[in-house]
């Protein structure tokens, strides 16, 4: 399974807007033949509104923001930045 990723932020109408998505990259070889793609999906979506969080998945059902924190790295990190008005510390997750 690909890894979970912070996207860009966005602020909208008094609301941050937190963006999960899934790096994907695939490559292939065929005889002399290399390929690689790379992209990224949403998975889910994190609204901040002051000190209150929710947490919805593409399809908009409500999702356990703690299961969620869990599975993303630094969005602990991110999501405690946003509710204080800072910006979120930078991170380069890798993908593999």
């Amino acid at each position: 399974m690909s890894p979970l990723r912070i996207g860009r932020p966005v602020t909208a109408a008094g609301f941050i807007i937190v963006p999960i998505e899934r790096a994907l990259l695939q490559s292939w070889v065929s005889g002399a033949d290399f390929g690689a793609y790379g992209g990224k999906e949403p998975e889910a979506i994190v609204i901040v509104s002051g000190a209150k969080q929710r947490a919805l998945a593409i399809d908009g059902e409500e999702i356990d923001i703690g299961a969620l924190v869990s599975r993303v790295p630094g969005l602990d990190a991110a999501l405690c930045a946003a509710v204080l008005g800072e910006e979120a510390p930078s991170h380069s997750p890798s993908v593999m």
